[in-house]
Order: C-alpha cells, then structure tokens, then sequence
C-alpha cells in the first residue's frame, strides 16, 4: 500500500463515521401527553413536526381525535410509553363521517412507519368500494409496521375479513389483540394493495 492509498484510507474512514453519526443524531424523539408538560399535547400536530426517521413518544391517557391520525407520507415511529392498557386513541365525533377510521395509511409509508402499543377503538372507517372500511386502521397503497395493539370496539362493514389484500403472515405474525362486539373482528382493520407487517 503506497502513501496515497494509506492518506486516501484515512480519510475516508473517519468521514464515514461522521456521516453515520450525524444520521443518528439527527433523530429526535417528540414527547405527546394531553395533560401534562410535553412538546406537544395532541398527536398529528407531533406528527406533523416531525420528519423520517423521528420517535413520537405518547404518555398515558385517553385522545380523542375527530378525524384519522395520518403520518403524511412519513416513515417515523408512533409509540406509547406504557402501553395499550394505559394508553387510548379513539374516535369521537368525526368531522366526515366518511372519514372516520382512527387511523389512515393511505400515502406510501413503509415499513419503518411504525404504529406501537396503544388501544385503537371507536373508529368507523373511511368510505371505500361502496362502505365504509376499516374502523380501527384503514390502509391502503402503503406498507406500515403495526405491533402490540389492541384494536377493538371499531365499526366499518369491511375489514380485517379482506386480508386477501394483504400478505397473511400480518395477521398472524404481530402481536395484535382484535376484539369486536360485531362479525368477529372485521371492522378493526382494513387494507388494499399493501404489504403491512
């Protein structure tokens, strides 16, 4: 190895470790609670803040929202500090009834879009082939990565009964509780055209 090839090592070396750092470092966590000090106290505002890569951290406690929580295209973590017990989304009293899943992936977010640990319920989906579809989750053209929920006590007529739509193993794989008063636990979750894990 000659002295250009050994001046050329070392300084490609450490650029690419600075690089790698500064990736890192680049990703914030966002703090979201309803009644107490944090960066923000409703979640799509926090999403909206936020950019790929990001953590939104949500406290315990009951959030209504009035339309779907949407992440606009944004692959960033969405997650409840404590977990689905303590921690509820729900819908109550949508702006469009046609628009009324608690949340919609509908922008091509991938599978490092990842939607973790809350109670996801009073949803009553989004109209889609003629009905509303997908109470709890409605996803469509995007690949999101859903884990230990509970998804429950959602209402829309076509759901999770669709998995044809998607790959099987989503059902199967993650750590997702369905419970519903109606048809089994059709209405929680919908998708078309989607990979989601």
């Amino acid at each position: 190895m000659n002295v250009r090839t050994k001046l050329k090592a070392c300084l490609i070396v450490p650029i690419f470790f600075l690089v790698l750092a500064c990736t890192a470092a680049s990703a914030r966590t966002i703090y979201v609670d309803d009644d107490g000090p944090a960066d923000f106290n409703t979640i799509q505002v926090a999403i909206d803040a936020v950019e790929d890569g990001d953590r939104v951290l949500v406290a315990t406690g009951i959030y209504d929202v009035n339309e779907p929580i949407t992440y606009r295209g944004k692959n960033i973590t969405l997650k409840s500090e404590i977990g689905p017990a303590q921690t509820i989304i729900r819908m109550q009293n949508p702006i469009n009834s046609e628009r009324a899943s608690v949340f919609a992936f509908e922008n091509g977010e991938m599978n490092n879009a990842i939607l973790e640990g809350f109670t996801i319920n009073g949803g009553e989906g989004i109209y889609c082939i003629d009905d509303q579809c997908g109470g709890g989750i409605f996803i469509t053209a995007s690949s999101p990565t859903i884990k230990d929920n509970v998804i429950a006590g959602n209402h829309a007529y076509l759901g999770i009964k669709q998995h044809f739509f998607c790959k099987f193993f989503f059902l199967l794989n993650q750590q997702i509780r369905l419970r519903s008063p109606f048809q089994q636990s059709y209405p929680n979750i919908f998708c078309r055209q989607s990979s989601p894990r």
